[in-house]
């Protein structure tokens, strides 16, 4: 393997990027296929497989991207990766040693920095596989339409905020004390982080990271909460002193519709990349729903390249051994095999060579038939197995109502009925587990009680179940509701109730009134309003003599930003003003608020 450091690339505006290259020893035997991976993480910290990469006469070009660490420039999320990354994969296809084939790779952000060039169709690219990612509507930016993901906005903003200050000479000022505290506490946590998904997972070495990791996040979270305790006007202005993109967000946060937004969501645009491309969700991670919607919309089109999907019992960038490692409080013991082209974990079957087998297909032109085999691998939770499957959702789904009620039910009642609280921003449900970005605040699934106490939030149960109960699927719910206010949240959770009581989350989701799809703006109070609230999907099997259980309140904090109540964002209302709102959610009748399950019969 022979390696090139920080060779200078120029893009079309004269900014140079610095980009590693890992090219195999044996030249004769060039030009080869090229996987390019574009990172605002430092490019020597990514542990990608380079020999096995170089070995089966692969190019590896890794990048960092504009702004950061040895490349030039300024770094503003997202906003120059659709044109940097074209532009890069010009010069790559301009080298003598690359035959015009060119796949890119990883996740998260550098999911993006895949999705992003590729909306283009560019010339040379052949497949991307992009891995725990998802557009800006879908946990990049907003959890749901209008509802900010706090953990990205302002946690992982921070993080990603100390380059951004390094290269400015800039250090964290204590006129802003929580913000100083919550970086000085966590200035390892990014580099602990990175070493820990540079590391091959599972391994020895990954257990070290991963336990190392564990111990900076308790110390994080507490300082996460301390900082999200602030104002959260007061916190986005403190922290836009440090990462200028967080002051452009805040100037265009009510409106998710901004044309500064559609210059890189790609979820307005997904169905255009016209190329195989493998994806890589977990059901526990901040981005699993955009995901599946990505690979939905993708793979539905008749004709269209292959898409391929796997979706782990994950959260974001977890390097441990998951047969040992709880999402949360809840065990779900998998095998996995790595992948050793991008230290991937997959399903055992893959044998290590999902990857691999799948650049050789549309790099090479490897008649492998990686593209006749089940286009979906999934962990059933509950049963822990994998599972083959063909189409998302899959086809086999009886989707069913789940009445709220009494008792949460299949038969809608024939009575009207209406459960009432008041809903007050000040203090707002605190959320326990979920599905967040895995910086300060620990996603996953963790038992309810505490949260079920409150009297801001409304508890329905079913009977016990009589047979194993399989949930596949996207998950909906539709209410009838009525508020006080003028704007305000109703938040939906799905419960895996236990024969002793115990509850714990699997799912959840949030909409905002003012930007429900049905009839978007300010609601007049009191008027009943019929809204759907997506969560997260899901594979989830309820066993026997467990009951199901769903949450209905108006917070989830600090998963979703409060809604003050008022008509604005407490992110951008310096005045800070809160109204408690007095909810209504009404059930049976003509109005049967429910929840949409997808349930697979097990055979």
């Amino acid at each position: 393997m022979r390696i090139e450091e920080n060779v200078s690339v120029a893009m079309r505006d004269g900014v140079s990027l610095s980009t590693k290259l890992f090219l195999p020893d044996d030249e004769a035997s060039s030009p080869w296929p090229v996987i390019l991976v574009r990172t605002p993480y430092d490019k020597d910290m990514m542990l990608l497989g380079f020999e096995h990469l170089t070995n089966n006469g692969y190019v590896l070009a890794v990048q960092d991207c504009r702004g950061t660490y040895a490349s030039e420039g300024d770094f503003r999320v997202l906003v120059n990766e659709q044109r940097d990354g074209l532009d890069m994969l010009a010069w790559l296809r301009d080298q003598h040693w690359c035959d015009g084939n060119i796949g890119m790779a990883s996740g998260s952000y550098v999911g993006a920095t895949q999705w992003l060039p590729a909306l283009e169709n560019p010339e040379g690219l052949k497949t991307i596989t992009p891995q725990i990612t998802a557009s800006i509507d879908s946990g990049f930016i907003y959890f749901t339409r209008g509802v900010v993901q706090l953990d990205m906005f302002l946690l992982w903003s921070a993080h990603i905020a100390d380059e951004e200050n390094r290269r400015q000479g800039v250090t964290y000022s204590s006129d802003h004390p929580e913000l100083k505290s919550l970086r000085e506490t966590s200035a390892e946590l990014l580099p602990a982080m990175m070493s820990m998904m540079g590391q091959e997972p599972c391994s020895p070495e990954a257990e070290a990271a991963a336990l190392a990791v564990a111990e900076l996040q308790q110390d994080v979270e507490a300082q996460s909460r301390e900082f999200l305790s602030l104002p959260l006007s007061v916190a986005a202005k403190q922290l836009s002193n440090y990462a200028p993109w967080v002051k452009d967000w805040l100037d265009n946060l009510d409106d998710p519709d901004a044309t500064y937004w559609r210059g890189f969501d790609w979820g307005l645009q997904r169905k255009t990349p016209n190329m195989p491309m493998l994806h890589m969700a977990g059901w526990h991670d901040s981005f699993v729903r955009g995901q599946l919607d990505d690979y939905a919309a993708l793979a539905a089109r008749e004709g269209g390249p292959p898409q391929k999907l796997i979706v782990l019992p994950d959260k974001h960038g977890n390097q441990m051994n998951p047969a040992t490692t709880p999402m949360g409080e809840i065990l779900f013991p998998a095998e996995y095999s790595i992948d050793q082209i991008m230290m991937a974990k997959t399903a055992p079957a893959d044998a290590g060579e999902l990857y691999t087998r799948w650049m050789d297909r549309w790099l090479k032109g490897v008649e492998n038939g990686i593209e006749n085999e089940a286009p979906i691998t999934l962990f059933v939770q509950g049963d822990n197995e994998w599972r083959s499957e063909h189409e998302w959702p899959l086809a086999r789904t009886q989707w069913t109502n789940f009445y709220l009620g009494e008792t949460l039910s299949s038969e809608v009642a024939s009575a009207p009925g209406v459960d009432e609280y008041d809903y007050d921003p000040a203090n707002p449900v605190p959320a326990k587990g979920g599905s967040f970005v895995n910086l300060g605040i620990p996603p996953g699934m963790y038992e309810q009680s505490e949260i079920e106490a409150r009297q801001d939030v409304l508890v329905y149960s079913s009977d016990g179940l009589t047979s194993d109960t399989e949930v596949t699927g996207p998950i909906c719910a539709r209410l009838w509701v009525a508020t006080s206010a003028v704007d305000t949240d109703f938040t939906v959770k799905l419960v895996d109730v236990d024969e002793a009581g115990n509850a714990y989350n699997v799912c959840d989701g949030v909409t905002r009134l003012r930007y429900r799809g049905e009839a978007p703006g300010l609601v007049t109070p009191g008027e009943i309003q019929e809204v759907n609230v997506d969560l997260t999907p899901t594979s989830y099997v309820f066993r026997e003599g467990h009951r199901l259980r769903v949450q209905v309140s108006s917070s989830n904090f600090p998963l979703f930003d409060p809604n003050p109540n008022t008509g604005k964002s407490l992110l951008t209302d310096e005045t800070n003003e809160m109204v408690v709102a007095h909810q209504s959610v009404f059930s049976g009748g003509d109005h049967p608020s429910h929840i949409v399950l997808p349930i697979i019969p097990r055979d």
